[in-house]
């Protein structure tokens, strides 16, 4: 009966994780209660249920096999030891308030960072035990300083400019991720929808100060209103030094991006390759039209922009 119990516990709370409706702190603590759970159910196996014969079929040793991995991951992940070599302790140096309920917020690092442009970390500040991903914006390795736009899309963000203070120390856990612009082709073009922007400008600022690539590159930025828009006011000059051709579209002025706006001008769209960051719905529809256009569907990358 307990192990029926726990299965159908493991159930819920698989379920909980999935639905996307259910708060991001409520996701954060089912999720760490899945191990005490996973071992649970291990410890009635092989106490409760496991009988001395088994031992005379593989079934027994497969077991054994499969669940001792399970074990060891359920201690790291109680004992909080994932990810623990890419933890990094930092400070609060600088909070801009932008328009459009974005909070612009400048970290010191104690250490340097294996940093790639297009990757997020987990930042964990000290009003809050919990951890949440953000793009990095930026990383300014002579001053060890990572850059990040958080934009107010829930409970948690919705607070975070009244919680944190220049000077506060905070954790960040990585980088990790690969939204790799590397990628030999003939053509680039990326899109971003509002807060989406951010990966865009890591790799802007990225080939302003290493230099840019001969293979032309084309920004599509898509918001609501121009005028609320994160960084707008610098992109022009930022795409100019890093020799990429800006597109602005606001949709308050009834201007909103068809896939054919995209590949109409492309000479070649078997080695074009299109890179997109914003709303799901939009990655969707946006990849559906393209593929329709011509585009292949691998030649499509896309950051997830969210983790369920």
């Amino acid at each position: 009966l307990a192990g029926e119990c726990a299965m159908f516990i493991i159930i819920a709370m698989v379920c909980v994780s999935l639905s996307k409706r259910v708060p991001y702190h409520l996701f954060h603590l089912v999720h760490r209660l899945f191990p005490v759970f996973y071992l649970a159910i291990a410890f009635h196996v092989f106490t409760a249920l496991f009988k001395s014969y088994w031992w005379e079929t593989p079934a027994a040793y497969l077991l054994i096999l499969i669940t001792i991995p399970g074990v060891f991951a359920a201690f790291i992940s109680l004992l909080k030891l994932n990810g623990s070599k890419n933890k990094h302790q930092a400070t609060i140096k600088n909070i801009v308030n932008h328009p459009g309920q974005i909070t612009e917020v400048t970290l010191e690092l104690e250490h340097a960072i294996d940093y790639s442009p297009g990757q997020f970390a987990f930042l964990t500040f000290a009003h809050s035990k919990e951890s949440h991903p953000f793009t990095i914006a930026s990383y300014t390795k002579e001053k060890n300083t990572l850059r990040f736009a958080i934009k107010n899309l829930g409970d948690y963000t919705s607070t975070l400019a009244s919680s944190i203070k220049i000077g506060q120390s905070a954790f960040v856990e990585g980088p990790w991720g690969k939204f790799d612009f590397t990628l030999p082709c003939s053509h680039q073009v990326w899109i971003a929808g509002g807060i989406g922007i951010t990966p865009f400008i890591a790799q802007l600022e990225y080939r302003k100060h290493h230099g840019a690539s001969s293979v032309p590159v084309d920004l599509w930025y898509c918001v609501s209103r121009s005028e609320d828009a994160w960084y707008v006011d610098k992109l022009t000059s930022l795409c100019a030094q890093a020799r990429v051709t800006l597109h602005l579209l606001d949709a308050h002025k009834g201007e909103r991006l068809q896939a054919h706006y995209l590949t109409d001008k492309i000479a070649n769209k078997g080695d074009t390759h299109f890179w997109f960051c914003g709303p799901q719905s939009f990655a969707k529809a946006l990849s559906k039209g393209l593929y329709e256009n011509g585009i292949a569907s691998q030649n499509f990358h896309y950051d997830r922009f969210c983790m369920r």
